[in-house]
């Protein structure tokens, strides 16, 4: 009889820890982010595994993801033989886009900024299909011209705006060699992105948010304020608002704090000192 009772115990324990791993499993799935088509994670962290976060990819996903890897391939393919390229196409791991770009590129020879623009975009005109995003996202945000002891080499940047905004840690960089030919296409870039994400909050009000929640004088300015976009390792979107202000002993400057806020909600996602500015 005691057996028996032990026995009853021991499986209501054991059905209510399979339920609490059911149900953990469940909530782990639903309040994952969402999954970008064009984005592939094979390996996750072990800071993710400790507290259950995995990649949930289905059989559709799964397809898709090879899908998308054999249509770069015969892109590459058909690039080299539109444009005669000789050299070498590399694309991300995680994501179907344009990694790198090093050969010999039949192009407009570069003399000065004005010949690296045009020149820079017209590889940008026959590229973009690699790149795998709209070409009215990317624009141009830098021309410079790289001095070194023996040689000078121009790079003209692009980096990705949707609606006006720019995307954070984006950008493709076109390098040409001291002699004005093409050298290499640098290319870090975020395909299907949403369109439709806008601020909910004035620069502003974000700021008035700041002084409020961290009780800030008067005295302390913000600077620097910026509005971007922030890609997740998944491929998914947020908006986000990154501000400074100082800090003072007396009359003094102390140092300096970096906040960033969800421009979407409004809540404060990280407030950390800086350093000095």
């Amino acid at each position: 009889m005691k057996k028996t009772r032990l026995d009853s115990t021991f499986s209501i324990k054991k059905g209510v820890i399979i339920l609490l791993l059911f149900l953990m499993s469940i909530v782990t799935l639903f309040s994952q982010e969402s999954y970008n088509k064009y984005y592939y994670k094979s390996k996750i962290s072990s800071e993710d595994m400790q507290m259950g976060i995995m990649t949930h990819q289905t059989e559709s996903e799964k397809e898709w993801v090879k899908e998308w890897k054999q249509q770069l391939r015969e892109k590459a393919d058909s690039f080299k033989d539109r444009t005669g390229f000789a050299g070498n196409i590399k694309f991300h791991d995680d994501r179907a886009s344009l990694d790198e770009i090093v050969g010999k590129f039949a192009c407009t020879p570069v003399v000065d900024s004005i010949s690296a623009i045009s020149s820079a975009n017209q590889i940008l005109d026959e590229i973009i299909d690699l790149i795998n995003i709209p070409r009215n996202q990317l624009l141009r945000t830098s021309v410079r011209k790289l001095k070194y002891s023996d040689r000078a080499e121009w790079v003209v940047v692009y980096s990705q705006f949707i609606n006006g905004i720019e995307v954070n840690n984006s950008g493709i960089g076109i390098t040409y060699k001291a002699n004005g030919t093409f050298k290499r296409c640098s290319s870090i870039c975020y395909p299907d992105l949403s369109t439709d994400i806008y601020p909910q909050y004035t620069e502003n009000q974000i700021e008035e948010q700041i002084r409020i929640e961290a009780d800030l004088p008067d005295e302390y300015i913000f600077k620097n304020t910026k509005l971007y976009y922030s890609v997740g390792k998944l491929g998914e979107l947020s908006l986000q608002y990154s501000t400074y202000y100082l800090t003072y002993k007396g009359t003094e400057y102390d140092g300096s704090y970096k906040v960033i806020v969800n421009a979407l909600t409004g809540e404060i996602i990280s407030h950390l000192k800086y350093g000095f500015n």
